[in-house]
């Protein structure tokens, strides 16, 4: 016999977003070479398979 073990969804409660962020002084990566491929696989994921979290992580150099 197979019981269900989700637990009960909850709702969410809604949260209102006050604060306001300028990007005026971010980094100017227009001239940023190399990494295409990656560059190409995490445009895939946001845009043709919806997902809404990408994680990049990176070492040094």
């Amino acid at each position: 016999m197979i019981t269900n073990t989700r637990e009960e969804e909850t709702e969410l409660p809604k949260v209102e977003a006050t604060k306001i962020q300028g990007w005026g002084e971010a980094v100017d990566i227009s001239g940023f070479c190399g990494r295409n491929t990656e560059l190409t696989r995490v445009s895939e994921w946001i845009v043709n398979q919806l997902c809404q979290l990408v994680v990049v992580f990176f070492g040094n150099g």
